[in-house]
C-alpha cells in the first residue's frame, strides 16, 4: 500500500492506497480526532443500515406525528423540569425515527466491505511499517500530536505555515498540497 497526504474532517490526515491488484485491502484512513486507523478489507459482508423512505417522487417522507415529551430542568440535566404545582413540564414534539431523524427511515440490508478499527497507537505503526511501501520516507508522528480540539484556525495558522510550489508545509512537518485559500 502508499501512504498519501489527505484530509478527515477538514483536518490534515493520511491514507493508504492499494499500490497492486492483489492487496488484501481497499484503503485505510486515519480519523484525526480519534486517533485511529480505519482499514477496509475487500472481503464483503451483508449488513442492516437504515435509509430515508423516499415517497413516490424520491423524497425523504417526514413523520406526520408530533408526541408529548417531559420537558428536562436545565439546571438539573437529567430531572424533568417542574411547575408550580410540583407536576412534569410536558411538550409537544416532532416524533423521530428510531435512529433520531425527523423522516421516515426503512431498514435495509446491502453488502459492505468490512472494516477494522486499529485503536492503539503502537499497533497503527506496525500495520504501516508492515503493508506501506513508504513507510521509511513519510512521517506519520505529526498526525498523532494534531490536537484537534483547539480547532484547525488555531493549530494551523496562515503565518506559520510555509509555501512550496504548490505545497505547504505546517510546523508539525505535515505536508498539504494544492491551494491553502
Amino acid at each position: 500500500m502508499l501512504l498519501i497526504h489527505s484530509e478527515w474532517s477538514d483536518f490534515p490526515s493520511f491514507r493508504m492506497i492499494p499500490a497492486t491488484s492483489d492487496c488484501p485491502y481497499v484503503e485505510c484512513m486515519f480519523e484525526t480526532a480519534k486517533k485511529l486507523l480505519i482499514v477496509v478489507g475487500k472481503e464483503k459482508k451483508e449488513t442492516f443500515h437504515f435509509l430515508p423512505r423516499l415517497d413516490e417522487d424520491g423524497a425523504a417522507g417526514p413523520i406526520d406525528k408530533k408526541i408529548k415529551r417531559m420537558v428536562s430542568d436545565p439546571a438539573t440535566p437529567g430531572q424533568p423540569l417542574l411547575d408550580k404545582n410540583n407536576k412534569p413540564v410536558f411538550e409537544m414534539a416532532d416524533k423521530t425515527s428510531v435512529s433520531g431523524k425527523l423522516y421516515r427511515e426503512q431498514r435495509v440490508s446491502f453488502e459492505t466491505y468490512q472494516e477494522y478499527l486499529i485503536l492503539n497507537k503502537r499497533d497503527i505503526l506496525d500495520f504501516i511499517n508492515h503493508f506501506a511501501i513508504n513507510a521509511k520516507s513519510f512521517e506519520v508522528e505529526p498526525y498523532f500530536e494534531i490536537k484537534v480540539s483547539e480547532g484547525l484556525d488555531q493549530q494551523f495558522k496562515p503565518e506559520l505555515l510555509k509555501a512550496t510550489n504548490n505545497e505547504t508545509t505546517t510546523p508539525g512537518g505535515i505536508i498539504l498540497t494544492g491551494s491553502q485559500d
